[in-house]
């Protein structure tokens, strides 16, 4: 039997947004794709840093927040970097950047 309660806990709405990813958790999370950026792809942070101000503010739907926050770090520097394709030498590296501090998917926190 399929516990209601706690299946609504993984599930990441406009109303528990902010409990799901608090202040602490995106820091850890924006400092990943900056990370990503500069050690995997060899390109400034400062595209993290200008991308996290168009995500991060009052006027960006928390719906498309959401949507930021379920990717992989590792992609969303890809992403910024215009690198098309992630090959096992990035992942490599990204595993090495998160250490086993972070959950297996970043956009999904561990409870």
């Amino acid at each position: 039997m399929v516990d209601v309660a706690k299946e609504r806990m993984n599930v990441i709405t406009e109303q528990n947004f902010g409990d799901v990813y608090p202040e602490e958790v995106r820091e850890r999370y924006w400092r990943t794709v900056e990370r990503s950026l500069k050690e995997i792809f060899g390109e400034s942070p400062d595209a993290a840093r200008r991308y996290r101000q168009l995500v991060d503010n009052d006027e960006t739907p928390v719906a498309e927040q959401i949507l930021v926050y379920h990717q992989e770090p590792l992609n969303v520097a890809a992403d910024l970097a215009g690198i098309k394709e992630v090959t096992v030498f990035h992942q490599e590296k990204y595993r090495e950047i998160c250490g086993s501090e972070e959950p297996a998917h970043f956009g999904i926190p561990s409870y």
